[in-house]
C-alpha cells in the first residue's frame, strides 16, 4: 500500500491519503524518412535564317521516398531510472512496425517551330512511371500540341491596288 500525505499549513497538520501509484512505463518510437530526387534536362534554341526558330528541351525526372517506423512499448517497471525497454516486464511488451516505398520516374520534352513570329506548332510530351499505375501499366504516354497564329502580322486589308491601307 502507497500513501500520500498532504500539508495543511493554517493547522500545521498532515493527512494521510492512500495512493493509487501507476509503476514506470516506457514508450519508444522511431522513424526513418528518405527522400531522394534527380533530373536533368537539355535544351535546343537556333534560329535559322532570321524566321525560322526552333526551340525545345527534354528531361528525366526520377524519385525514390522510403518510409519505415518501429514502436516498441512495456509496462511495469521497477523503478522510473531504468530507460532500457527491456527492463520493464515482459508480459506488457507490444511492438508495431510499418514501411511504405514509393518511386516516380518521367521523361518529358517540347520541341516548338516558329516562323517569323507569325505562325507556331509546338509539340508536348510525358512518358511517365508511377507506382499508381495499375500494374503492368506503369508507364502512360501523354502527348499535347498546340498552334499559335500572329493575325497582327498578317497583311489582310489590301486596296485594290495592291497597297495596303
Amino acid at each position: 500500500m502507497n500513501y500520500v500525505y498532504n500539508y495543511y499549513e493554517d493547522t500545521n497538520t498532515y493527512e494521510k491519503y492512500e495512493a493509487h501509484l501507476s509503476s514506470p512505463n516506457l514508450y519508444i518510437e522511431e522513424k526513418r524518412n528518405e527522400n531522394v530526387t534527380g533530373n536533368v534536362r537539355v535544351n535546343y534554341l537556333n534560329t535559322f535564317a532570321d524566321v525560322h526558330t526552333i526551340d525545345g528541351f527534354v528531361g528525366f525526372e526520377q524519385n525514390e521516398y522510403k518510409e519505415s517506423f518501429l514502436q516498441g512499448k512495456r509496462l511495469n517497471f521497477p523503478t522510473g531510472a531504468l530507460e532500457e525497454i527491456s527492463a520493464g516486464d515482459p508480459t506488457t511488451m507490444e511492438t508495431y512496425g510499418g514501411s511504405a516505398k514509393q518511386a516516380r520516374q518521367n521523361y518529358f520534352g517540347r520541341v516548338l517551330y516558329d516562323y517569323d513570329h507569325t505562325y507556331m506548332v509546338q509539340f508536348q510530351f510525358r512518358y511517365d512511371g508511377s507506382q499508381n499505375f495499375p500494374k503492368g501499366k506503369r508507364f502512360g504516354f501523354f502527348p499535347g500540341t498546340s498552334a499559335g497564329w500572329t493575325i497582327s502580322k498578317e497583311n489582310l486589308c489590301r486596296t485594290s491596288n495592291g497597297l495596303t491601307t
